[in-house]
């Protein structure tokens, strides 16, 4: 039963058409329930978005705070390989084709299950309300972006063998850089969320400049890259 469930699951996934960039109807956090079936859009390598089938776990009651909850769920498909990966932070997850928030979060240690933690969208779009008369050349606050520890409530602990769950990290790829450069300063580049990897781009890739108008052709799940330092 489990088997054919989970095919299911694999199949709806890879017929559901791909969200389009725009407004789109919202569910909210009120109607998400244990065993609901959703859809997350994510890039696996390339560029082209895929489908991941999440089955909903349930709703983590005040995990950063009152009344700022986190949809708990198992991924399927490719995640089932790759757990939840670097660089999936973001990726936003559908039901019914209704928007329900965007992966953010893993357990803090390895898992055979893909266990994700989902923002709610409507605790992002909280960002609507906040103070707009703060100036616009204000100073970050320093430390902000400490890579934070939310510990998961027995109940789930249980469940997933794991005593917290963390922001997904962020990959940082360095090149032309020594490796005991990335030893070195490893550590603090992951307590701000980013894991240092070493990597190389292409010379026509840094000179390449950006479409006209690029912003506005990004489809949901889509990968970004932006060149930090380069010279």
């Amino acid at each position: 039963m489990l088997g054919a469930v989970a095919s299911a699951s694999l199949a709806q996934a890879a017929d559901m058409p791909k969200p389009r960039a725009g407004r789109v109807d919202i569910l909210p956090i009120g109607q998400v329930k244990k065993g609901m079936q959703a859809t997350a859009w994510t890039v696996f390598e390339g560029t082209e978005p895929e489908a991941v089938p999440i089955e909903i776990i349930g709703v983590w009651k005040n995990a950063w705070g009152p009344k700022q909850d986190i949809i708990l769920g198992k991924m399927g498909g490719k995640a089932q390989r790759t757990n939840v990966a670097g660089g999936m932070s973001g990726s936003p997850v559908y039901i019914d084709g209704k928007m329900m928030g965007a992966v953010s979060l893993r357990l803090s240690v390895f898992s055979p299950d893909a266990i994700c933690g989902i923002t709610p969208i409507e605790l992002m779009l909280e960002i609507n309300d906040y103070d707009q008369t703060r100036p616009s050349d204000a100073r970050v606050p320093q430390g902000g972006s400490q890579q934070a520890r939310l510990p998961l409530p027995q109940e789930y602990q249980q469940v997933m063998s794991a005593p917290y769950m963390v922001p997904i990290e962020t990959p940082l790829t360095m090149s032309g850089f020594h490796t005991e450069v990335l030893t070195q300063f490893g550590p603090m580049f992951r307590q701000m969320g980013l894991n240092p990897v070493q990597g190389g781009a292409s010379a026509a890739l840094h000179a390449a400049k950006p479409a006209l108008g690029w912003e506005q052709a990004l489809q949901p799940g889509e990968a970004i890259a932006g060149v930090l330092v380069s010279g």
